[in-house]
C-alpha cells in the first residue's frame, strides 16, 4: 500500500514538472517575452554606451592635464636656458673663477644648474652653499617672470595651451554628443522598459485566462534604433569638420618642430656617445661638438639654448646607446647617417683615441648604421679656429740641398753652317771637377699667404663664450679672456701630446685676437696679467723682522 502511494506521488510530481516545463517553454517563445527581452537588451546596450563614453571623457581630461603639465615644464626649462651661468657673478661669494669651473663642467645655464647636482673638484661646501642660494634666488626670479607672462616662453606657452585646449575640446565634443544621445535613447525607452520588466512567468500564466499581458498599442510601436541615434548625433560634427578642414590644415604644422627636437637630441646623444667611447669627454671633443651645434642652430636662439642644454646634460648623463642607434636607423636617411659617420670620425680623432681602436669602433658603428665606413682624417686641425691676421708666421724649416749639378753626358760639336751633324762629331765630354763648396740651392719664390678674414662681432663673442644679448663691457671681455687663457695654458696640455699643445696655441691666438678686436672698438686695450715673480726667500718679510727682530 505504501509503495503504491509513493508511486502515485512520484507520478503526480513528474506530471507537474513536465507541465511546468511545457508552460515555461511556451512562455519563453511567446511574443511578450521576446519583446521584453529585446527592450531590456536595448536598455543594457545604451547604459554600457553611456558608461563607455563617460570613461573616455575622463581619460581625455586626464590626458589634457598631463600634456598641459608637460608643456608648462618644457616652457619653463626653455626659459631657464636664457639665464646664463655668468649671472651668478652678481651674487656674493661667486667670482669669475667659480663661474669658469661651472662652465668647464658643463653648467652653462640655469637649466643645467637646476637639473643636476654640482660636484666639482675645487669647490668646497661654503662655495657650493653660495651657489645653491644664488640658484634658488635666480629660480624664484625666473618663476616670477614666467608666471607673469613677461618672457617669450610664457607667451608661446599661452598659444600652445590655447591650441591644446581647442584640440581637446574638438575631441570631447563627439564623446559628449554620443553620451547625450545614449541618455536620450534610455529616456525614450522608459515606458517600454516598465512593461518589459513586468513580463514574468506567473503573470503570463494568469494572463492566459484574463487577457493580454502587454497592450497591443505598446507592442505595435516600433522600438528605437541605438546605432541610428548615435549616427544622428555625430552628423553635425562631421559637417563642421568638413567645413573647417582648410583652417585645421593651415594650423597643423607643429609636429615637425617636435620631430626636429627629437632629431637634435639624437644627434647630440650620438656625438657625445662617440666622444665618451674611451671614457670622459675631452675638452677638444666637447669644443668640436659645441662648434658644430652653434654653427647648425645659430639662426634660432631658442633652439641653440635647447641644443646647449642637451650637450650639458648628456656630457655626463647615461646614454642608452642601443636605443639611440635604433632611433637613428629608423628616423635618419642614409645621407644623414653618412654625415653622422663623418662627424664621428672627426670626434674620434680630436678625442685622442688610439688609431686601431678608433678604426675598429668606427667600422662596427658604420655596420650598425648601414653606411660605408670612413677613414680617420688627419689631426692637423681638428677644430677650425680664427687665426689673427697679424700673428707672426713661424720660421720656415731649413731645406738641405741634396741635388748635385748633373754632369754633361755628351757634348755636341757642330759647324756654324746648317750641315748635318756627323756621328763622329758627338763625343763624350769629360766629367767636370767637383766644386770645392756646394752651390746654394736656388731661391724659391715666396708666395704671399692669403690674409685671413677679419672676424665679425658675433664670431668674437662666440669665441669668448659671451652670449650675444649680454651687455658688453671691457671688464667682461678681459674677464673672459683671462678665464679662457688660463684654461688653455700650453703647460697644462703638455702631457696630452704636441698636437694638443699646438691646437691650444692656435685657439689661444684666436681668443687674443677676438678680445683685442672687441676692446679696440671700445677704445680699450687688453691688459694681461703679469707673471708672478718667484719668491727668492720664503722668510723675507721686513715688517715682521722689525717687530720680532732677525733670528
Amino acid at each position: 500500500m505504501i509503495t503504491v502511494l509513493a508511486s502515485l506521488l512520484f507520478l503526480l510530481f513528474l506530471t507537474a514538472l513536465v507541465s511546468w516545463l511545457v508552460l515555461y517553454v511556451q512562455f519563453y517563445h511567446s511574443v511578450e517575452k521576446r519583446w521584453a527581452t529585446q527592450v531590456l537588451h536595448l536598455l543594457h546596450d545604451a547604459e554600457r554606451r553611456v558608461h563607455s563614453e563617460n570613461r573616455q571623457l575622463r581619460e581625455l581630461r586626464m590626458e589634457r592635464d598631463a600634456k598641459t603639465r608637460s608643456l608648462r615644464e618644457e616652457a619653463f626649462a626653455a626659459h631657464l636656458c636664457d639665464y646664463s651661468v655668468d649671472e651668478l657673478d652678481a651674487y656674493p661669494g661667486i667670482g669669475p673663477g667659480t663661474i669658469g669651473k661651472l662652465r668647464a663642467a658643463g653648467f652653462i645655464n640655469l637649466a643645467a644648474l637646476h637639473r643636476e647636482r654640482i660636484h666639482i673638484h675645487g669647490l668646497g661646501e661654503k662655495r657650493l652653499a653660495d651657489i645653491h642660494r644664488a640658484i634658488c634666488n635666480l629660480l624664484n626670479k625666473a618663476r616670477s617672470t614666467f608666471d607673469a607672462g613677461s618672457c617669450r616662453q610664457a607667451q608661446e606657452l599661452a598659444n600652445q595651451l590655447k591650441t591644446l585646449s581647442a584640440d581637446y575640446d574638438r575631441l570631447e565634443v563627439p564623446v559628449r554628443m554620443r553620451a547625450r544621445a545614449a541618455e536620450e535613447f534610455i529616456g525614450r525607452l522608459g515606458k517600454a522598459v516598465e512593461y518589459a520588466r513586468a513580463v514574468t512567468f506567473w503573470r503570463w500564466c494568469r494572463s492566459i485566462s484574463k487577457g493580454a499581458l502587454i497592450p497591443a498599442e505598446i507592442m505595435d510601436t516600433p522600438l528605437p534604433d541605438l546605432k541610428a541615434a548615435l549616427r544622428a548625433a555625430e552628423q553635425p560634427i562631421a559637417r563642421s569638420k568638413t567645413a573647417k578642414r582648410p583652417q585645421m590644415q593651415a594650423a597643423e604644422p607643429e609636429m615637425p618642430g617636435k620631430t626636429h627636437l627629437v632629431l637634435m637630441e639624437l644627434t647630440i646623444q650620438f656625438a657625445l656617445g662617440v666622444a665618451r667611447a674611451d671614457g670622459a669627454v675631452t675638452w677638444t671633443a666637447r669644443e668640436l661638438i659645441l662648434q658644430h651645434v652653434r654653427k647648425r642652430f645659430s639662426y634660432n636662439r631658442a633652439l641653440l639654448n635647447r641644443a646647449e642644454a642637451f650637450c650639458a646634460h648628456y656630457d655626463t648623463a647615461p646614454i642608452d646607446w642601443e636605443r639611440c642607434l635604433n632611433e637613428i636607423n629608423r628616423r635618419f636617411t642614409v645621407a644623414h647617417r653618412t654625415a653622422l659617420m663623418e662627424f664621428a670620425s672627426q670626434i674620434a680623432v680630436v678625442s685622442g683615441q688610439e688609431a686601431s681602436r678608433a678604426a675598429s669602433f668606427l667600422l662596427d658603428l658604420a655596420q650598425r648604421l648601414g653606411v660605408p665606413s670612413v677613414t680617420l682624417p688627419q689631426r692637423e686641425r681638428p677644430i677650425p679656429s680664427l687665426v689673427p691676421p697679424n700673428s707672426p708666421p713661424g720660421p720656415a724649416p731649413a731645406v738641405k740641398s741634396s741635388v748635385a749639378p748633373r754632369p754633361a753626358a755628351v757634348r755636341v760639336v757642330a759647324a756654324a753652317s746648317p750641315v748635318a751633324v756627323q756621328p763622329s762629331s758627338i763625343v763624350p765630354a769629360a766629367p767636370p771637377k767637383p766644386p770645392l763648396l756646394p752651390s746654394p740651392p736656388p731661391a724659391r719664390p715666396v708666395t704671399p699667404s692669403p690674409k685671413p678674414a677679419i672676424p665679425t662681432r658675433n664670431e668674437c663673442l662666440s669665441l669668448l663664450e659671451i652670449p650675444p644679448g649680454t651687455p658688453l663691457t671691457a671688464d667682461l671681455v678681459r674677464r673672459q679672456w683671462n678665464l679662457l687663457s688660463e684654461r688653455l695654458t700650453p703647460e697644462k696640455l703638455a702631457s696630452m701630446g704636441p698636437e694638443f699643445v699646438k691646437l691650444a696655441q692656435t685657439k689661444l691666438a684666436a681668443l687674443r685676437w677676438a678680445a683685442e678686436s672687441l676692446l679696440k672698438a671700445m677704445g680699450e686695450k687688453l691688459e694681461t696679467k703679469p707673471p708672478t715673480p718667484p719668491v727668492q726667500n720664503l722668510r723675507h718679510n721686513p715688517d715682521l723682522d722689525d717687530v720680532f727682530g732677525r733670528m
